[in-house]
């Protein structure tokens, strides 16, 4: 009988269930899996200068994955805190063995490169702490390769899956 394994799934960045080895990793070695998107309130901040309709774009891509979790038999929880408090805090609650997320965004030249640093120190403060939990977190790898998803996913908790929110237009 396989060993349960609950992975806790932060989507940061990548917010498609294609192309995303990370996740096909996470999947392939969880018994229970629970997908989470964080809206850290600190990020808006660093969007308004660079794009009006950023943050709608964001929350139109958080609908669609949802959309396509439900899809495959999950579910997206959609939690509104800092990262380095609510990722931890969540991974202790709920139980899981450990947790993966994207790869760490390379230092590119774009409009959102305040949002990039950003959400790379936020994402290597929330390894710290849950490395302390003895909880390991897999940083997924920077280049992409073809990779089969399950038909599929693994059973998602009995929890509130929370709010997405609307945009402000």
């Amino acid at each position: 009988m396989k060993q349960e394994n609950k992975i806790l799934y932060w989507f940061r960045d990548e917010l498609s269930i294609q192309r995303n080895n990370a996740l096909t990793e996470a999947l392939f070695h969880s018994t229970l899996f629970i997908p989470v998107y964080c809206f850290d309130p600190r990020e808006s901040g660093l969007t308004r200068n660079d794009s009006e309709n950023h943050y709608g774009q964001i929350v139109n891509a958080v609908v669609t994955l949802r959309h396509e979790l439900r899809l495959k038999g999950s579910n997206l929880l959609v939690v509104h805190d800092r990262y380095e408090k609510i990722i931890p805090s969540l991974a202790r609650v709920l139980g899981v063995n450990s947790v993966y997320t994207d790869p760490l965004v390379p230092e590119y030249k774009s409009a959102f490169q305040e949002l990039e640093r950003f959400r790379n120190v936020k994402t290597l403060e929330v390894k710290q702490l849950l490395n302390m939990h003895s909880i390991p977190v897999h940083l997924g790898p920077q280049q992409w390769t073809q990779v089969e998803l399950p038909h599929i996913f693994p059973g998602f908790p009995d929890v509130n899956p929370g709010e997405i929110p609307s945009t402000p237009w």
